[in-house]
């Protein structure tokens, strides 16, 4: 990544996040000062597989905790959460927001 710094990294590749993620997670703790991250239900089109599933989630969380980062939010899919900002449901997606504390 050329950026010597990112104050936010919004991160929606469709089940992919575990082929993805741990492959950047040095160069993200290095540069990345938060990363808000969408994961994804497993689909499945007749023999097909696609997404991750809530195991996913769980993974996405815990690759940044054990890099330790600290989780902001953690909204799980399929569910409705109540915020300062309003409600909302994440009928698909799970959402953990998560925050470098090495780079301010």
């Amino acid at each position: 990544m050329p950026l010597d710094r990112v104050n936010l990294l919004d991160v929606d590749v469709q089940g992919d996040e575990a082929t993805v993620l741990p492959n950047a997670i040095e160069m993200m703790d290095r540069k990345v000062h938060r990363i808000h991250l969408g994961t994804h239900n497993m689909v499945c089109y007749g023999d097909d597989q696609m997404h991750g599933g809530r195991q996913l989630h769980y993974d996405m969380a815990r690759l940044f905790t054990d890099a330790g980062w600290g989780i902001v939010f953690d909204y799980q899919k399929n569910t409705q959460h109540e915020t300062p900002w309003g409600n909302f449901d994440s009928p698909s997606d799970g959402i953990p927001t998560a925050v470098n504390p090495r780079i301010r």
